[in-house]
């Protein structure tokens, strides 16, 4: 866990799939905003979980299906929706390189199963 303001170019990175969105621009000054709470979740299906915590990306919708979600309880609309979390492992995975650099959730995984611990995934 750590705290950071983000900068533009950390941004372009972590969003990179969505650069030429015509409203990357305002994501892109919401991001920059302020600092942010990063977080790496290591535990089975925490993608999946965490998924269904935060609740659907746009916080009215998340209202309706998902009232006691995250973003139903905290996020304003779509660009202040209180909470991000990657849709896939992969991208989790990529998204923990970024901003944390050296982590490597799958080695502690890995070791994990080789002490027969339980089991560590993001």
């Amino acid at each position: 866990q750590r705290e950071v303001t983000l900068t533009e170019e950390q941004v372009r990175q972590f969003y990179a799939q969505k650069v030429d969105e015509s409203f990357f621009p305002a994501l892109l000054q919401t991001m920059t905003s302020g600092p942010c709470l990063l977080l790496v979740l290591f535990k089975e299906n925490a993608v999946e979980e965490w998924r269904v915590l935060m609740g659907p990306t746009e916080p009215d919708r998340a209202k309706e299906m998902s009232p006691e979600s995250l973003r139903a309880r905290f996020g304003s609309d779509i660009l202040h929706n209180a909470v991000h979390g990657s849709s896939s492992v992969e991208q989790a995975v990529r998204e923990i390189q970024l901003v944390f650099g050296g982590l490597q959730p799958w080695v502690s995984y890995t070791s994990a199963v080789r002490r027969n611990e339980p089991k560590l995934l993001l």
